[in-house]
């Protein structure tokens, strides 16, 4: 861009009305899982820099770790889908796995979780993160591009290198044993949805720009 560009950052938005909160049990017994334990999941299509291999790989010593601890894996397509369930089904800990695949009420599963996991090597302005977010949840990323756009450290979620599965399980373990850091953060990750991402806005500004291109030409 040349000096004196004229550009304007328009922040994605997600519709708070669709994703809101609902009662984790209730949710949990929608979905078939038992409310004796933690859940946390990924909501992805399977692609190898999704890294789904890495967090199934990580569940291993994490649900040794943490009594009761689900992994719910929401999300379909992709090159390593086959491969992925494989992994899931042949896993230590399969009983706590739920696969999901493509769902059409995305609201439940989000409201099912205490942790949304991302491992993914590249995120943009992730959606499933601002959807997750929207519903209470907080989010683990790995340190990666996009992350720095979305994550409060400490706020909304947490941003870290997971790039071994000693280093997510190091992360989410932490997490889950300070159950009300990610009550906080849950409510946090809400509140922040609710002030900078709400998609009337972001609808609006797209509006804003179209109208000020209108009017020069």
């Amino acid at each position: 861009l040349s000096v004196g560009s004229d550009f304007r950052v328009i922040r994605n938005g997600v519709d708070t009305a669709k994703f809101n909160l609902l009662d984790k049990a209730e949710c949990r017994a929608k979905l078939g899982i038992k409310a004796d334990g933690p859940c946390i999941g990924m909501v992805a299509r399977c692609v190898p820099e999704k890294r789904h291999s890495l967090l199934l790989e990580a569940f291993e010593t994490i649900a040794a770790a943490i009594p009761g601890v689900k992994l719910l894996l929401a999300g379909a397509g992709g090159t390593c889908e086959e491969e992925t369930k494989a992994q899931a089904a042949g896993h230590a800990f399969a009983s706590r796995i739920f696969w999901l695949g493509q769902r059409d009420d995305m609201t439940t599963v989000y409201n099912a979780l205490d942790l949304l996991v991302l491992t993914s090597t590249s995120e943009g302005m992730s959606n499933v993160s601002l959807e997750a977010m929207s519903c209470g949840v907080p989010v683990l990323m790995h340190d990666s591009c996009g992350s720095e756009e979305l994550i409060r450290e400490g706020l909304n979620g947490c941003a870290t290198p997971m790039n071994s599965a000693a280093e997510v399980t190091a992360a989410v373990t932490r997490l889950l044993k300070n159950p009300g850091l990610l009550q906080l953060m849950g409510n946090s990750a809400r509140a922040i949805i609710e002030s900078e991402h709400q998609l009337t806005g972001t609808s609006a500004d797209y509006a804003a720009v179209y109208r000020r291109l209108a009017a020069q030409t």
